[in-house]
């Protein structure tokens, strides 16, 4: 399914209509909820909000009331967000009972986005719900906490390929909201649908069913983020579906060795490259510690790009995480929908290393390719099982590379 294209004339008007607009009052959105102890989609009911919740204390300073999550935008003087790549969002610290979010949805014809709050640490998401494309609405994000001081995260779950997220003001039932401190530590995946978390909500009876629901595509659950928790490391995705290092198999945004220089060049895809911001020359650029790819499964086909050009356009893009990330241990890796790209990925390192001198790039292949009969495969996808499986061999890569613990 092509994505409906998100032009920056959209996202120029969400933005007007996030500063200007009223709150609508009243949710009824239907939510799937899924969980690292169960792949099973659960519908439940977003509680409405009759009224404007009377706030202890609100703030639009995201930028200094919050510690944003992800390559994001800033709208107009740094009052809101537009958030697009999978697990961006912003985390925060405050002292009361409740927290809730005005936001909409822009650009997501093929479904709602899903959101995530996570609260005090917890590794699974207490609340997870979908966001609509019906104008601003005010969401609860956590409601009836015990009194004292609380923290509070919350993602855009679901992929940028899909929707992206305006976010608006923030409103608490307490007080002294702050930021939390950054971790040591930074991880930057670039990737595809399995990257991005395609079906790891989804029920078992779905594993042969190749659906789009954007609602069952949930960034917490993928083998990306469980390897940010394991090392208790900051995380930042640059991810679509159907994208490849060389060749975008659906012809609708830039390959990666294009996409990954800029910020978010998924929402700005309509404007001239010399227009787009690069992430190098963001003011909220901070280099990544270590940069995984996954990358090479949609072009395993020769119909879609020759190997020398994804050589090539590997070496590339090689080349441009190096720029912008001068320290990291570069983890080149393929499997579990196939590996028809392995030695093309492999020649690539070769080159690079042979052109630049650096080999602190390393290759590995998951050892196991995904199935229906061991419950590994969710919408012809991996499953949040298989999430798992390959994150524990992803953090056995990286504590012999990194020698992180």
């Amino acid at each position: 399914m092509k994505p409906t294209k998100m032009i920056f004339r959209i996202l120029c008007i969400a933005l007007a209509l996030a500063l200007v607009a009223t709150v609508t009052c009243g949710c009824d959105e239907t939510k799937d909820t899924a969980s690292q102890s169960s792949v099973a989609s659960s519908s439940q009911t977003v509680s409405s909000i009759q009224e404007e919740p009377k706030y202890g204390e609100t703030t639009v300073d995201y930028l200094n009331k919050t510690r944003i999550l992800g390559r994001f935008i800033p709208t107009t003087g740094g009052k809101g967000l537009f958030l697009s790549w999978t697990n961006s969002g912003f985390e925060f610290t405050f002292e009361g009972t409740a927290a809730y979010l005005k936001m909409m949805t822009v650009a997501g014809a093929s479904g709602s986005t899903l959101i995530g709050v996570f609260v005090d640490g917890e590794k699974t998401h207490s609340n997870c719900f979908g966001v609509d494309t019906n104008g601003l609405k005010t969401y609860p994000l956590i409601e009836n906490l015990p009194e004292g001081k609380h923290t509070v995260k919350v993602l855009k779950l679901s992929e940028a390929r899909y929707n992206t997220l305006v976010i608006n003001q923030l409103g608490i039932m307490g007080k002294n909201i702050a930021p939390t401190h950054a971790k040591e530590r930074i991880i930057e995946y670039l990737g595809d649908s399995i990257t991005c978390g395609h079906g790891s909500g989804a029920s078992p009876e779905k594993a042969t069913v190749h659906e789009l629901n954007t609602l069952e595509e949930d960034g917490s659950l993928t083998y990306c983020h469980l390897t940010s928790e394991h090392f208790n490391a900051d995380e930042r995705f640059v991810s679509y579906s159907g994208i490849g290092a060389s060749f975008d198999a659906d012809g609708t945004t830039l390959p990666m060795c294009d996409l990954y220089q800029y910020t978010a060049g998924v929402q700005q895809k309509s404007k001239d490259n010399d227009e787009k911001e690069k992430w190098l020359d963001s003011k909220y650029y901070t280099p990544a510690d270590a940069v995984v790819i996954n990358l090479g499964t949609n072009e395993s086909d020769e119909r879609v790009g020759s190997a020398a050009n994804f050589e090539r356009d590997y070496v590339k893009l090689l080349k441009s995480i190096r720029k912008i990330n001068p320290k990291a241990a570069i983890i080149c890796t393929q499997g579990t929908m196939g590996a028809g790209r392995a030695q093309n990925i492999q020649n690539a390192i070769a080159t690079f290393q042979q052109q630049t001198g650096d080999k602190n790039v390393h290759f590995f292949l998951f050892s196991f390719t995904i199935s229906a009969s061991n419950g590994t495969m969710a919408c012809e996808h991996p499953s949040a099982k298989a999430h798992a499986m390959m994150a524990d061999e992803l953090i056995a890569q990286m504590e012999q590379i990194l020698g992180w613990k």
